[in-house]
């Protein structure tokens, strides 16, 4: 079994903002087709990635970690219902 969890993003540089020691860079992924929203990652990096408007492309590892729990009711059934979302963190594989 791997435990290389990398893939290669590729994209427009959205925005870009540093908080403590890293950026985190959004990347606006190419849509589909001319009719479709494009998808939105973040990348966090030691090292700025590029300025907005920059097509770039970033060999990531992937990781994630499970937010904070919450409730809300189910609008079919009315059932109350906990759950954890998970959030996925992309790091920039850096040399």
């Amino acid at each position: 079994m791997s435990t290389n969890h990398q893939t290669t993003i590729s994209g427009r540089i959205g925005q870009v903002r540093k908080y403590e020691k890293y950026f985190y860079t959004e990347f606006l992924l190419p849509a589909a087709d001319a009719y479709s929203q494009p998808g939105v990652v973040e990348v966090r990096s030691s090292a700025r990635l590029g300025k907005t408007g920059d097509e770039t492309e970033c060999l990531v590892e992937i990781s994630g970690y499970r937010g904070k729990p919450y409730r809300y009711t189910d609008e079919d059934t009315g059932e109350q219902i906990t759950r954890r979302p998970v959030l996925n963190i992309l790091n920039a594989v850096e040399a």
